[in-house]
This record gives C-alpha cells, sequence and structure tokens, in this order.
C-alpha cells in the first residue's frame, strides 16, 4: 500500500485564516436532528454516487449558517457544475462557505 499526497498552492491569493463557527447547535437541522439521534455522531459513509450527490445537494439546500467542503477531486461535468451552483445558491442566502 502507498500512500500520495500533493497539494497546490497558488501565492497569488491571499490565505485568509477562518475557524468553524461554534453556534452550529441554534441551528434547525442540527436541533431536529440531535433529538431524532441523541447520543449519536453525525458521520456518515454514503457508497453510491448518487446517493451521495443527493446528500451533499440537501445539505447545501438546508445549510443555515456554514459549509465546510472538503474534497479530493471536483470535474466540471454535470454533477461538478450542479454543486457548484448549489454552493453559490447557499452563499446567497448568507451561508458562510468554505472549501478545503
Amino acid at each position: 500500500m502507498s500512500l500520495v499526497g500533493y497539494s497546490f498552492y497558488n501565492s497569488q491569493y491571499e490565505h485568509v485564516e477562518s475557524f468553524a463557527i461554534k453556534d452550529y447547535q441554534q441551528t434547525k437541522f442540527f436541533i431536529d436532528q440531535e433529538l431524532a439521534h441523541p447520543e449519536k455522531s453525525g458521520i456518515d459513509t454514503i457508497l453510491y454516487g448518487r446517493t451521495s450527490l443527493d446528500a451533499r445537494i440537501a445539505l447545501l439546500e438546508l445549510a443555515e449558517k456554514s459549509v465546510d467542503i472538503q474534497v479530493y477531486i471536483w470535474d466540471t461535468d454535470t454533477s461538478g457544475r450542479l454543486l457548484g451552483s448549489k454552493i453559490y445558491e447557499a452563499a446567497d442566502r448568507g451561508v458562510r462557505v468554505r472549501i478545503n
């Protein structure tokens, strides 16, 4: 097994340090999920591409305060463009978006 990492840094853009929002507990989605699943983690594994895409779209549409996105590969195919448009819609609603 081998593990390879690659990082690209573009010095043209200023790096602005930011941190996760701490009052996420006050969002409707968090409260509903906490009541429905007490003592449970908010992490899930989604094995299928379409289900994963649907989940990402739903989470972007439900976002109230902040979205943190970490991606390995992002293509400009149909799903990539759709997710991009949902990210812009969330930002236009005032949701803070961080992409890593």
